[in-house]
């Protein structure tokens, strides 16, 4: 989340800096305001636009901050995603073991003769790093 929230931050502010460069009328509270609730898809400041180039810096805008974060947001998913697909190996064998144990721990021996020799196989395998 932290990369997520930077870049959105950034934005923020740049359209703060961009709306007052726009509107040197305005303070930087209310041009924070206005860049923080268009990035949230708040356009109720958007009918007030009437020179040309505040249309235009409306729709950049618009056009841009909804797909640069969530470019991002698939980036870090895909990056999570491939983590967990790099050890799912390994945890499908580790699971797999514990299920093996605690079945054990319920599984009682047959009746068997006291000469029949009693055996606890240990399974290992060499790929697995913990």
């Amino acid at each position: 989340m932290v990369p997520f929230l930077t870049i959105l931050v950034a934005f923020i502010v740049q359209c703060t800096v961009s709306l007052m460069a726009f509107r040197p009328s305005e303070d930087f509270i209310s041009s924070w305001q206005a860049a923080y609730r268009l990035a949230y898809g708040d356009f109720e400041d958007a009918e007030e636009n009437s020179r040309h180039g505040d249309r235009l810096y409306f729709i950049i805008i618009t056009v841009i901050i909804p797909l640069v974060l969530l470019n991002l947001l698939i980036a870090i998913m895909s990056e999570v995603f491939d983590d967990v697909q790099s050890t799912r190996a390994k945890e499908d064998i580790v699971e797999r073991l514990s299920l093996i144990l605690e079945i054990s721990k319920f599984f009682k021996f047959r009746h068997r003769n006291n000469s029949e020799k009693k055996y606890i196989h240990v399974c290992t395998n060499d790929k697995i790093e913990q």
